[in-house]
């Protein structure tokens, strides 16, 4: 494990220097530049909301009626229940909050199933994206 953490750390020590060599950030005021803040911050503050449907059960409640709507077929049925309410939740709210807010009730889905979970997540992470676009400024199309 040492030798992986070594070439890990020797990698990314060789990505900054390429990166700083081939003139991509010539400051670190212009790397901070090309952070979308906005998306850190929304993250940052839907985390205790993904951590409170947890601690008060709601997580366990809308996974358990998706368990007990669609567990009975075979996992893929529950993988497309989550992805289709998270594409449908994304609708309403921005797709990086839904991704926060349904990652606790795929997790505790493929949990109540005993099946691994990293389908699941990815089912809410291609769930989050891949939602109907809706008319608002901020997602408008223009062809």
């Amino acid at each position: 494990m040492v030798v992986e953490h070594d070439v890990g750390s020797f990698r990314k020590g060789i990505a900054v220097l390429l990166t700083v060599l081939t003139g991509c950030f010539r400051k670190v005021e212009d790397a901070y530049g090309t952070i979308n803040w906005e998306s850190v911050v929304l993250i940052a503050a839907m985390m205790p909301m993904s951590t409170a449907l947890e601690e008060t059960g709601v997580a366990a409640m809308m996974s358990s009626s998706l368990v007990s709507t669609l567990g009975e077929m075979e996992p893929y049925a529950l993988i497309a229940g989550i992805y289709f309410t998270t594409s449908f939740i994304t609708m309403f709210i921005s797709n990086t909050a839904t991704a926060v807010l349904m990652a606790p009730v795929a997790l505790v889905a493929a949990q109540q199933i005993h099946v691994s979970p990293y389908s699941f997540l990815m089912a809410v992470a291609l769930g989050a994206t891949c939602a109907l676009p809706r008319h608002s400024p901020r997602r408008q199309t223009h062809w």
